[in-house]
Parts: structure tokens; C-alpha cells; sequence
């Protein structure tokens, strides 16, 4: 349930922001002078607040697929290769969807929607197509666990074909990689200032 005047998201933890206002900078202003997010500054300093403007609407949203002929029959029959990957971090989950939406950012990969869950969140993004494999759909699901516990769960969807030659778990790792990366920076900044 999302109440649009504080953006707070309920859920059986208790509350949270909601992902939207997590990926705004008027979040990372607000918890700068806060005591208890000292990595805030930080992340307000990397300038990868600013990736919010990719969202409208509410809600996820779809960008529709253009593809092949070989591609459409697949789906039509429902062929797909679907491959998951998932990673328990000690970081605090506003933290965590920050690194995600900021490395898919920074990697160029096109965020289609986000939406927020009873557990966390989920952030949507597009698997473009190579030389190899068709394009495919990313969902990162990430679960708020309470103080420094988020566990990112990714999950790789190519449409229409059977075997997407490592595409998709090597994308995934990559990110949830990249991710970590960048939480142990903001971590490193934190602990030399």
C-alpha cells in the first residue's frame, strides 16, 4: 500500500520508502543530515541520485519486444530461457537499490519499471539482444531483511529461444557484482571520513 503524500510503503516489517522515492535525490538530501545513514553524503556526492528521471507512471510498464519471426513463433509457443541468480549483502536495502539502479545506469541498460512489494522491491530493465541470443527482460527483486541484511535476487527472461549461451546468468552477475562494488565504495568513503 503506498500513501502518495509521504511515499511509505507498509509492509510486515513495518515501513519503508517507497522505491521511487529511494531513486530521487530529494531522499538522499533528506537523509544526509541524518545521524543514523552517515553514507548518504556519500551517495549524494556520487551524483547517482539523479537516475529517478527514467520513471513515469506508477507501477511497472512494459516496453513491447521487436524481434524476429523465429522469436515471435517461440514465444507464441512458449519458449523461454529463464536463469536466476541471488546474493545476501550486509548493507542497508536503501543502499542496495541505489547500487542497482546505479549500476544499470552506468552500464547503459534501460530501467522499464520498478515497483514496490510486501518484502522490498522489484526493478525491472531490458537484456538487449547480441549476436547470439534475442533481447530479454532482467528483474532484480531485492528483500529488505532490516539493518545491514538485503538479499538481491536477479532474474534473467529471454523470450523465444531455448538456450541463451550464459547471456542471461552472466548479465545478472555482472550487475549484482557491479552492485557490491559499489556498496563496499560507499562503505569504504564511510569509513575514511
Amino acid at each position: 500500500m503506498n500513501n502518495s503524500k509521504t511515499n511509505i510503503v507498509r509492509s510486515r516489517g513495518g515501513t519503508r520508502p517507497s522505491i521511487k522515492e529511494l531513486l530521487s535525490d530529494q531522499y538522499w538530501k533528506k537523509m544526509k543530515g541524518d545521524a543514523k545513514r552517515p553514507w548518504a553524503d556519500n551517495a549524494e556526492q556520487l551524483g547517482l541520485a539523479t537516475i529517478a528521471s527514467v520513471f513515469t507512471g506508477s507501477g511497472i510498464f512494459f516496453v513491447p519486444y521487436i524481434a524476429g519471426i523465429g522469436q515471435k513463433l517461440g514465444k507464441k509457443i512458449g519458449i523461454k530461457c529463464k536463469k536466476k541468480v541471488d546474493r545476501t549483502v550486509p548493507y542497508d536495502y536503501p543502499l542496495a537499490v541505489l547500487s542497482i539502479a546505479a549500476f544499470l545506469s552506468e552500464e547503459k541498460l534501460r530501467i522499464l519499471g520498478v515497483e514496490d512489494t510486501d518484502y522490498g522491491s522489484i526493478i525491472e530493465a531490458e537484456l538487449p539482444a547480441d549476436w547470439k541470443s534475442f533481447s530479454g527482460t532482467l528483474f532484480f527483486e531485492v528483500f529488505d531483511h532490516g539493518i545491514s541484511r538485503t538479499t538481491i535476487a536477479g532474474t534473467s527472461i529471454v523470450k523465444g529461444q531455448l538456450i541463451d549461451y550464459g547471456k542471461g546468468k552472466r548479465a545478472l552477475k555482472e550487475i549484482i557484482e557491479g552492485a557490491e562494488r559499489f556498496l563496499h565504495r560507499i562503505s569504504m568513503d564511510q569509513d575514511n571520513t
